[in-house]
């Protein structure tokens, strides 16, 4: 769905047949990706609405809701916005190691 994260868009396909029925139960419950990145969250959202349409039936005007209330929901997530280089682990002696 979107780089970096270990999600598919089986895994929405399958999710839709298991009874998700909005983006925002795809995102938060059924892949967690609202919770674990905002950013990559928002940017999954045309897809994951792509193949809840399709898997759906849903019309165009049905999607654009979805997507606008999916937008809406992932952009209230708070927290902060952490670029990778930003984080650091500290090591059983104290020091410091960026993550990559």
């Amino acid at each position: 769905l979107v780089p970096d994260f270990p999600y598919l868009e089986a895994e929405v396909v399958y999710a839709c047949r298991e009874y998700a029925c909005t983006i925002e139960d795809v995102l938060s419950r059924r892949t967690r990706l609202a919770f674990l990145n905002k950013n990559a969250a928002l940017q999954a959202i045309a897809a994951v609405g792509d193949i809840m349409q399709q898997e759906l039936g849903w019309s165009p005007q049905v999607k654009q809701m979805q997507m606008e209330a999916a937008k809406q929901y992932v952009g209230s997530y708070g927290g902060p916005e952490v670029e990778s280089d930003d984080i650091k682990i500290q090591d059983v002696n104290g020091a410091q190691h960026a993550v990559s």
